[in-house]
């Protein structure tokens, strides 16, 4: 699977709704693949796909952008293990005067970080 892309459900000259961002299929067979914005679509044509199989379909969810607000500190999100450089990152952070370091996620170095002082 290609980043940005996802493969559609379709087969040979099955319309969908050019409301929803999709277009005609038009190759015997073929599903139509999916991008998400007109830069990836012309990638792949670029990279030799049909431009009657590759359709935009943004994403789907629609919100207002968020106001700006103060920022506090850092977070890291991801799997508490010792190639990450977690701790390596709470290290750089403790030389920082008022500077937080949250930590969210699970893995081997979970209960390292449980201990951790807040």
């Amino acid at each position: 699977m290609l980043p940005g892309v996802a493969r559609g459900v379709g087969g040979a000259g099955r319309d969908v709704d050019p409301a929803q961002g999709t277009g005609h299929v038009s190759q015997q067979g073929d599903a139509p693949i999916f991008a998400l914005n007109e830069f990836c679509r012309g990638k792949l044509i670029e990279g030799g796909l049909s431009a009657e199989c590759v359709v935009v379909k943004p994403n789907f969810v629609d919100f207002d952008a968020p106001q700006p607000a103060p920022r506090a500190g850092l977070l890291f999100v991801g799997r508490l293990s010792v190639e990450k450089g977690v701790a390596t990152l709470a290290e750089a952070v403790a030389l920082l005067p008022d500077v937080q370091l949250r930590v969210a996620g699970d893995g081997p170095e979970a209960a390292c970080w449980m201990a951790w002082p807040a």
